[in-house]
């Protein structure tokens, strides 16, 4: 309904509730019908905007409620990647502790160093392998 038509029937009603008499004219009682049917029209367009408003409004909050429970996935995941580095570096610790344990035992010369050396050099292996095996662990997630 245009604005002009909801004037016409506002300045309508107005002029028959102005009259004095409860009698209607005739030009109200003919013009009547119509505007009933106009303003039934117009309450039925409004109700349908109000209807696809509520469905917007149900679609933006799936839309939100997805996105938090997205979040809190990522929450998780990025909690298990810092775990990850974590170990991955105490891991890499050990493995430097050990080189300079093999660098120690080399520069120092004692007669036992050859086999410490080797002992070190077989838990560095150990421990490589131990890391690798988990960075391909965590790195290969079957969700994604």
């Amino acid at each position: 309904m245009t604005p002009e038509r909801i004037e016409e029937i506002k300045h309508m009603m107005e002029e028959e509730y102005a009259r004095p008499n409860v009698t209607f004219s005739s030009r109200f009682l003919v013009s009547a019908p119509q505007a009933i049917a106009d303003l039934l029209a117009a309450l039925e367009e409004a109700q349908q905007k109000v209807e696809v408003a509520k469905t917007t409004i149900e679609s933006f909050g799936r839309i939100t409620d997805d996105m938090e429970d997205e979040y809190k996935l990522l929450q998780i995941k990025y909690g298990e990647a810092q775990q990850t580095i974590a170990r991955q570096q105490e891991s890499e610790r050990a493995i430097i502790y050990e080189i300079s344990e093999i660098h120690k035992e080399a520069t120092a010369g004692n007669s036992g160093s050859l086999e410490r050396a080797d002992t070190a050099l077989n838990r560095i292996m150990l421990l490589s392998s131990n890391l690798l095996a988990l960075g391909n662990k965590e790195g290969s997630d079957p969700n994604e």
